[in-house]
């Protein structure tokens, strides 16, 4: 039974670990707040204060995965440039290595589970007794996660040095290096925790489990097990933040295939020249030069790398279409590609509305439109600040006043696009409430709903692709008509007796609805003024009078 227990507190350390480590991220990410997104942007302006930086901020931090996610956000929304972004990311890599240095340390050297314990008592009632999402919460947050990390690691530790009792452990020493360096690599992306790894590996390397030569072949497979992290994230980035995590991975692969080939002439230089005699340290030092030598490498072709990604990975047209074809600096053109990607974005947002209201094909046909697929909300997001970076930059090499305007009226239909969009993905489940409810009168609204959004987006797309003469009438009059249905259609839910049929909490949710709704119908009429009128029109327009009261 013993043995199991062994185990069993191995793993419950390792899980207790991983909590800990992110409850510290995420507590860490919101108490550092602005001044260190604000720290991270200054330190971009060149690539050195990029990597010293990325190193001070995860240092600080405590937290790579934490500094690189902020980056990543920076450069998909075209804050960062992906040079600059990269010598912050090798500084974190650096910075990272502050862990397991005190892990290494305070972990092994002293015995904290009689500390460890009553912090994560204190700090577990704290978060449960404070209001969530609060400063209070997120250093109760930060306390708890602190005292985590140490009391799993305290368990690991213990765990495998009463194993090494139980099993004959003389068949690891036949396992080929290349099997500790993929051992190392599934574990840290299975737990995502390059931190815990390290964890694990001096624990077992503590208790004699393993010899010197397998654990560093672990650290290395950890190094490379990390970069899962940034991928998986970048998978609903731009083509900007893929380029990052590309990047990213392909630093940390060169790094370790050279550490790998030399790994024994490297562990012969730390043990017998060095003469690091603490096995622990040894292994700490060795992850610490491991990524120094690995930024120093890569440094000097930062330019290179970056300029080779952005010739081969080039938009493949799943988020812009029109964007990546024309630069920015080309004046003129690149306003009628912006004008062009901005009405492709309307139209998907309408596309959007239709598959959340579930509006049949008969009722809005989008496959007229520019044969868009279906488009989810975060595919939206994307979109949208990939076309509003692209006008950020745009605006820089504008020299004319009609340009200006252009653009500025661009960037209005862009931003109301969005939030009609975002007012039907904020009622997403009270849609599904009424489309499934057995109550007549909320199926009934919905059914109403349905048709009336139908009608609504096939007047919305004809007026797109109307003659530029007929376009103001038009628009007026479809504004009109919002403005009577949202009026009828308050009208007719009072008048049906809506407090004798439901209850006060659907009272509540019918009326918010029918505002949100009419809200979003608004603001993708607004986008079309601003995208399909002149400015005289559209300033004339955006003087008629709001409906919604």
């Amino acid at each position: 039974m013993e043995p199991l227990y062994d185990i069993a507190r191995v793993i419950g350390g390792i899980g207790i670990f991983v909590l800990g480590m992110k409850y510290l991220e995420e507590n860490l990410r919101h108490l550092a707040g602005r001044s260190f997104k604000l720290f991270l942007r200054h330190h971009a302006r060149n690539k050195l204060k990029g990597l010293s930086g990325g190193m001070i901020a995860t240092l600080v931090l405590q937290s790579s995965s934490v500094v690189n996610l902020m980056i990543l956000a920076f450069v998909g929304s075209g804050v960062l440039s992906l040079r600059h972004a990269l010598a912050i990311v090798l500084g974190s890599n650096i910075g990272t290595t502050l862990d397991s240095w005190v892990v290494a340390i305070a972990g092994f050297r002293f015995d904290l589970e009689l500390y460890s314990l009553p912090v994560v008592g204190i700090c577990a009632l704290g978060l449960a007794l404070s209001k969530s999402d609060t400063t209070r919460s997120h250093w109760f947050g930060f306390g708890f996660g602190l005292a985590a990390l140490f009391l799993g690691l305290n368990f690991i530790k213990a765990g495998f040095l009463e194993m090494v009792g139980h099993f004959d452990l003389k068949v690891l020493s036949g396992w080929h290096v290349i099997v500790f360096v993929f051992l190392g690599f599934v574990v840290t992306a299975l737990i995502q925790s390059s931190s815990a790894m390290v964890a694990i590996v001096l624990g077992a390397l503590n208790a004699g489990v393993i010899s010197f030569l397998p654990a560093t072949a672990m650290i290395l497979g950890s190094e490379a097990g990390t970069t899962v992290k940034l991928i998986l994230a970048a998978t609903g980035s731009t083509l900007a933040g893929k380029r990052l995590a590309y990047a990213n991975f392909l630093y940390n692969a060169i790094t370790i295939l050279l550490a790998l080939i030399f790994l024994k002439p490297i562990n012969a230089f730390i043990t017998d020249y060095l003469k690091i005699s603490d096995v622990l340290v040894a292994l700490v030092f060795f992850q610490t030069c491991l990524n120094v030598a690995g930024a120093l490498l890569f440094f000097p072709f930062i330019e290179f790398v970056s300029s080779w990604l952005e010739k081969r990975f080039q938009n493949t047209g799943k988020v812009s279409q029109f964007l990546d074809e024309v630069p920015p600096e080309s004046g003129e053109l690149a306003v009628e590609a912006l004008q062009k990607e901005t009405g492709r974005f309307i139209t998907m947002c309408m596309v959007f509305i239709q598959k959340l209201l579930n509006i049949p094909e008969g009722e809005f046909k989008s496959e007229r439109s520019h044969e868009v697929k279906m488009p989810d909300y975060a595919r939206l997001k994307i979109l949208h600040g990939e076309i509003h970076a692209y006008a950020i930059r745009l605006r820089k090499e504008l020299k004319t006043e009609p340009e200006i305007e252009a653009l500025e009226q661009l960037t209005s239909a862009l931003r109301n696009a969005m939030f009609a969009a975002k007012s039907f993905h904020d009622s997403a489940s009270d849609i599904q409430q009424f489309r499934n409810s057995s109550n007549d009168e909320k199926f009934s609204f919905y059914e109403r709903t349905v048709k009336s959004s139908g009608d609504f987006l096939n007047a919305v797309f004809e007026l797109l692709h109307q003659p530029a003469s007929e376009r103001f009438s038009n628009a007026v009059q479809l504004y009109h008509n919002l403005e009577k249905d949202y009026n009828e259609q308050l009208t007719k839910l009072y008048r049906d007796g809506i407090p004798v049929r439901l209850n006060e909490s659907e009272i509540s949710t019918l009326l918010n609805f029918n505002r949100e709704l009419f809200s979003g119908y608004k603001a993708l009429i607004w986008a079309v003024k601003d995208f399909a009128l002149d400015k005289q029109d559209a300033s004339y327009f955006s003087e008629l009078p709001g409906f919604i009261r």
